[in-house]
């Protein structure tokens, strides 16, 4: 059933802006202090403008895909990955560095398999440490690689939502999807203030949660311009996810779906002033006869700490990238000429 949804996960169409703004490089504004007379397209905006001003952030982010069987179904089927660690941003190196773990997790109700590893990124190679491997030649051993040697062993080992969930970029060309995204959802006016309480199980100490509605009227041209968008930066990957979702749109009372239960939530930090939660739940629905399949898409994002201190630690003992494809019995792509 998570074939359409898969690739949706780490490189969320609806939110994309956010997850690759942690990426970006420092800014230079001071935090605002006026979010409460904001509209929605200058929230988003100052928003942006402080996470980027951080050139070493901790964070924890969830992207996530439920899938329902119908409008009383309690134990969807879902697909996520979680991430938590350490990124820096360094303009010097080839790819963005970072620290972190990342976990992929899939099942239905509370049932739920799942993969683990730990990735770093000294600014040129890429270092992964599997979790709870059976194979005693790559327990506790990290495997150095390029970055396309990593994007190799996420399809090799068909864990590419774990993989993609730390895609090692270049800095610059992150920083510009990233602003091309915002201002895709800027353009078309997407959000509006929702001046009221919203009820589900997120909360923020010492911080004001601001909530968003989706404008009805301004969907169908967002998707439309993101679906591009994805196609244009993502060649290679499924984007049937967004044709999925291009096709339902077309039906008013799909629009309709997606705006009274969709939402974005960011809370603000009452003494900083900037942003330490970010919460997308985006909810579509497949129809099929009369029966309703409701999908929801999660992204729910904490900055743990800004301007850190924590540093990333190379690897001393480490195999190949070759050495683990033999081990792991994987067969490789012929390199190209």
């Amino acid at each position: 059933m998570f074939s359409s949804y898969s690739f949706i996960m780490s490189r969320n169409i609806l939110f994309s802006f956010i997850l690759l703004t942690i990426f970006v490089l420092p800014g230079f504004s001071k935090a605002a202090s006026n979010w409460d007379s904001m509209e929605a397209n200058d929230f988003l905006y100052a928003t942006y403008d402080s996470l980027t001003q951080s050139s070493s952030t901790e964070v924890s982010v969830l992207n996530a895909v439920y899938a329902y069987k119908n409008e009383e179904d309690t134990k969807p089927s879902f697909i996520g990955t979680f991430i938590n660690g350490l990124v820096i941003d360094s303009i010097s190196t080839p790819i963005v560095k970072y620290d972190a773990t990342s976990t992929f997790e899939f099942g239905k109700g509370t049932k739920s398999n799942g993969f683990e590893m730990k990735v770093r990124s000294d600014g040129t190679y890429v270092y992964v440490l599997f979790h709870l491997t059976e194979s005693k030649k790559l327990k506790n051993k990290w495997i150095k690689m390029t970055p396309e040697e990593y994007t190799q062993l996420g399809k090799k080992t068909n864990l590419e939502p774990l993989f993609d969930a730390l895609k090692p970029e270049q800095l610059i060309s992150v920083k510009d999807r990233s602003k091309e995204s915002l201002d895709i959802m800027l353009k078309s006016n997407l959000l509006t203030v929702y001046p009221f309480t919203i009820d589900d199980n997120f909360t923020m100490n010492n911080a004001t949660r601001y909530n968003f509605e989706y404008n009805e009227d301004n969907i169908r041209s967002y998707v439309t311009d993101m679906l591009k968008f994805q196609t244009k930066n993502y060649p290679n990957k499924d984007t049937s996810t967004y044709k999925l979702l291009n096709k339902i749109i077309r039906k008013d009372e799909a629009v309709e779906y997606i705006a009274d239960g969709s939402y974005l939530s960011i809370w603000i930090d009452k003494t900083t002033q900037r942003p330490v939660r970010i919460t997308n739940s985006f909810w579509f629905s497949e129809t099929t006869g009369k029966k309703v399949k409701p999908v929801q898409i999660l992204t729910d994002t904490v900055i743990d700490k800004y301007q850190s201190t924590k540093t990333v630690t190379t690897p001393t003992s480490t195999i190949s990238f070759a050495d683990a494809a033999k081990i792991m019995k994987l067969k490789l792509d012929k390199p190209k000429k």
